[in-house]
């Protein structure tokens, strides 16, 4: 494993842990774009907690 992302349910914000000499964090808010490097994925923060959001039952704006 060379990347795992943790998205809140309750604020627009996720959590990317890279795996490098050592796992680092990197955190992002509502209004970043987020990257994992190791499958060529980007995408909007909000994009992915909306849908966590409605997975979850919860309303589904977070602004």
């Amino acid at each position: 494993m060379l990347e795992y992302v943790v998205v809140s349910q309750d604020t627009p914000c996720l959590r990317v842990f890279r795996r490098r000499t050592h796992w680092q964090l990197e955190s992002y808010s509502a209004e970043d774009t987020f990257k994992l490097e190791s499958v060529g994925l980007e995408m909007p923060v909000q994009k992915i907690c909306r849908r966590v959001r409605r997975e979850v039952g919860l309303d589904v704006p977070f602004l």
